[in-house]
């Protein structure tokens, strides 16, 4: 069985660890180099002429006669705790893969339990501080989700326990090098426009799985036109993972690509799909538009009108359409049948504006429900009113649920 490599990369064993940091002086040294790589400067005047005192392990500013030290200004300062037993504290704390408590960092450290407690909080805060400042950069990859478990009454998005939140990577030669994990108050583009400002650098790529939301990185700096591309093949990799789910259930499916990638799958030709679909094999659309600036609804909703399609099934984390996001306004209303017009004019975040104008122009009737409900699918396909219904004309006939 093939190892994880970032489950199985090499870190810093314990014996390292004390040949690296074991005395006093090795740490003093490290400490030394780490506050000033090129040399001591003085913190009030900015002058490198000095004097070092081994003895008291202080430096003196020969312009302004400043006495300082390494440990002064940091969370070392005035800590009668060695900094031998600081150093292991950190190496402890770091390569916890499941944290370490105040009573076993104690035990380790050879301190009360007082002490190790005080010294854990102090390097937390000084992690989550570093990491409030740090920003992202490069190949960026980005996703969104809820946090929070089952609870009785409403489900879905709406449910009173979910907090959105954005998971971000950052990766080098596709490996993980850093990943952050922010709160947001919505999946709005505002929103998602405030993050990517304060936690992603100007000009990284950022791949996405194209919410619409997510229109707010461009805002905010990054490559869209890039990071769209590297989104198609994305879509690409998940419509053959698709494709062979469904062959392993013995049903024939084909993969139609908008971009060109003659080794993995079929162009998207249009005569050839319905073809296929006349043949009673699944067709799988993949890869967007193949133009950037273009969502997978607008995409979606393009590839349904030039199949004559009947209807088009929109599957979310959501059990219809709200009036506003239910997670940040408990007055939302969920409704069972919508017009486009309605949808343009209230502004209501089905789809993105264009796929709207395209399903209302050519008549495509669309259904919104919840892919979370098991056999709600084939009970739509059924003909069962399920989810928030969109069409032209309303009301529709049925009562949804």
């Amino acid at each position: 069985m093939a190892r994880n490599r970032v489950q199985f990369q090499k870190g810093l064993s314990l014996a390292e660890f004390h040949e690296r940091y074991g005395t006093e002086e090795k740490c003093q040294a490290a400490l030394i180099a780490m506050r000033w790589p090129d040399g001591f400067v003085c913190p009030r005047c900015g002058s490198v002429r000095h004097s070092w005192s081994p003895a008291r392990r202080h430096f003196q500013c020969s312009d302004c006669r400043l006495q300082t030290s390494a440990k002064a200004g940091t969370i070392f300062h005035k800590s009668k705790t060695p900094l031998t037993k600081w150093f292991l504290a950190m190496h402890l704390i770091t390569s916890a893969k499941n944290d370490i408590s105040g009573l076993e960092l104690a035990r380790q450290l050879d301190v009360k339990w007082d002490t190790a407690w005080l010294m854990k909080q102090k390097l937390m805060e000084v992690m989550r501080q570093r990491n409030t400042i740090y920003k992202l950069a490069g190949d960026v990859q980005i996703d969104d989700a809820y946090l929070g478990g089952e609870k009785p009454g409403k489900t879905g998005r709406g449910a009173g326990n979910k907090v959105p939140f954005v998971l971000a990577v950052a990766t080098r030669d596709g490996k993980p090098l850093y990943t952050q994990v922010r709160r947001v108050k919505a999946f709005t583009k505002e929103a998602i426009r405030d993050y990517a400002t304060a936690n992603i650098r100007p000009g990284s790529i950022v791949v996405s799985d194209g919410l619409a939301c997510f229109k707010g990185l461009a805002e905010a700096g990054m490559d869209r036109v890039t990071a769209d591309h590297m989104g198609m093949l994305a879509t690409v990799i998940n419509a053959l993972a698709m494709q062979d789910a469904l062959e392993r259930k013995g049903a024939t499916a084909r993969v139609m690509s908008a971009l060109q990638i003659h080794d993995v799958c079929e162009d998207y030709i249009r005569r050839r799909a319905v073809r296929h679909l006349e043949k009673g094999r699944i067709v799988i659309f993949a890869a967007g538009t193949g133009n950037p600036f273009f969502t997978t609804d607008t995409a979606a909703s393009l590839r349904a009108i030039e199949i004559g399609a009947d209807v088009m099934i929109k599957a979310t984390k959501v059990d219809g359409v709200y009036s506003a996001d239910p997670m940040t306004d408990p007055d939302a209303r969920r409704y069972g049948e919508l017009s486009f017009d309605q949808v343009l004019s209230d502004k209501l975040r089905v789809m993105d504006a264009t796929a709207i104008v395209m399903c209302r122009e050519n008549n495509l009737p669309l259904i919104v429900f919840n892919l979370n409900n098991a056999g709600d699918l084939v009970r739509i396909i059924k003909g069962e009113a399920l989810g928030t219904a969109v069409a032209n004309e309303v009301p529709m006939t049925g009562t949804r649920s």
